[in-house]
């Protein structure tokens, strides 16, 4: 299998200079694998693929568009990546993934939302007011509940999904924006949205020493999607991208006309 099917596509979120070069990574992995897929990426600068200006956001402030990916996507069915994963091999079409369902992700390495809240909020992520507010959230009727990770989705353009999205963002925005995933955690609860669990070879964590509450976790070696995530997983990029993909000409041009106009 070397292409997705009819009505399906690839959709890709990257802003900032310093991110840029995972995405020409992550374009390059795709075409290798998915040589006739046809990708859609929001980005702001241009890229050499079908893409959408949008607004330079660092930080937390690119999920103002990751939780409105849903109008963004050009396809009737699409997948989703960030922009710090990589594809390893075919996984089929995005009808095989989700089969009767109308959103699938993988379980997060932290597979529950208690496991999230106890080991990562007050661990790992620093001080902000949606990890507060997340925890505050989580109360021992919900501990064992799944938490998805946000960094591999797929999704058909169905209305069910789209007010899924709607209440991901105006969660996010009324909870002080802040990271996108905790919102969406609450979000699927408070709409009762079944997920189809996407098997993790399709989001992999290369830091398997940090995967709880996982009654097993795939090898390296049947991993389809590779999800660097958190700076544990960034870490370990250079042992899977050992050769940089070049940067796209149209970034280049754009580039040269930023610096011949004198605004940088």
């Amino acid at each position: 299998m070397n292409n997705l099917g009819d009505g399906e596509g690839f959709l890709l979120l990257s802003t900032g200079e310093k991110r840029k070069q995972w995405l020409f990574n992550l374009v390059a992995s795709i075409r290798e694998t998915y040589p006739r897929a046809p990708i859609h990426v929001l980005t702001d600068a241009p890229v050499d693929v079908q893409h959408t200006i949008i607004d330079s956001a660092e930080g937390y402030d690119s999920r103002h568009y990751k939780t409105r990916l849903f109008y963004y996507s050009p396809f009737n069915t699409t997948i989703f990546l960030d922009d710090d994963t990589i594809v390893k091999s075919s996984f089929g079409t995005l009808e095989d993934l989700l089969k009767n369902g109308d959103i699938g992700m993988a379980l997060d390495p932290f597979a529950t939302l208690g496991l999230w809240r106890d080991n990562v909020v007050r661990n790992c992520m620093g001080n902000n007011a949606a990890w507060d507010a997340f925890a505050d959230y989580v109360h021992p009727g919900i501990e064992s509940c799944p938490y998805f990770n946000s960094g591999v989705m797929v999704w058909r353009r169905k209305n069910l999904v789209g007010c899924l999205f709607d209440h991901w963002h105006n969660l996010w925005l009324g909870g002080g924006k802040g990271p996108d995933q905790t919102w969406l955690a609450r979000a699927l609860l408070e709409l009762n949205i079944e997920v189809v669990n996407l098997p993790l070879e399709l989001n992999f964590y290369p830091v398997t020493e940090h995967c709880i509450g996982h009654s097993f976790y795939p090898s390296i070696g049947n991993a389809k999607i590779i999800h660097f995530l958190s700076r544990f997983g960034k870490e370990k990029m250079g042992e899977f991208v050992t050769a940089q993909a070049p940067e796209h000409n149209s970034y280049s041009d754009y580039k040269k006309q930023i610096m011949d106009s004198g605004a940088l």
